[in-house]
């Protein structure tokens, strides 16, 4: 009997995993359809949301480009003062500009890549007056001249832009200056 038995339980257990595969297998074929579903979704959605990254990084972008603006004003101003003496000894020659192509081409990209007219007027207006500095033509006088109007242009931005308390000598476009004009090449 105890045989018998085992051959019964045996003999179910086999059923039982037979019915199990054939009930189970068009179950599994359906999970894998819907999963390979859900991933073709799960990547449409992330293109959509990449669509939507890119879109803030876009203006993520434009508020860095702005940050490095104002940067890059602060520093040239801190800069032009030291050279026009302003808080030291002046030293206004062009060899004391390091690498001033390069400056150059910055104010330029700076001002290509501003949505406001104003500041790219006074952007390429530094970058005119920096490429007038480089001229070794000019005078003393004229040389000294030039630096402190490419000061005062910076001097303007940076108080225009990062809100110093100090009051603008009125030469550049953004603020309105009543000198502007005068600065324009």
């Amino acid at each position: 009997m105890k045989r018998r038995t085992r051959l019964l339980i045996a003999g179910a257990i086999i059923f039982i995993a037979v019915l199990s595969i054939y009930v189970g297998y068009p179950w599994l074929k359906e999970m894998e359809k819907q999963t390979a579903g859900a991933e073709q979704e799960s990547e449409n959605d992330s293109e959509e949301e990449a669509d939507e990254e890119h879109q803030l990084t876009e203006a993520e972008k434009k508020v860095q480009r702005e940050g490095e603006m104002k940067n890059y004003i602060a520093a040239r101003h801190d800069r032009w003062n030291d050279l026009t003496g302003y808080g030291g000894e002046k030293m206004v020659e062009a060899e004391n500009i390091q690498k001033p192509e390069e400056k150059i081409e910055k104010l330029k990209s700076l001002a290509a890549q501003t949505d406001n007219p104003d500041l790219a007027r006074d952007l390429r207006n530094a970058a005119a007056w920096n490429e007038r500095f480089q001229q070794k033509e000019q005078t003393d006088t004229e040389e000294e001249q030039t630096a402190e109007t490419i000061h005062r242009i910076f001097h303007d931005l940076d108080v225009y832009y990062n809100g110093h308390g100090q009051e603008p000598f009125g030469v550049t476009h953004v603020d309105e200056g009543k000198y502007a004009e005068r600065t324009d090449l």
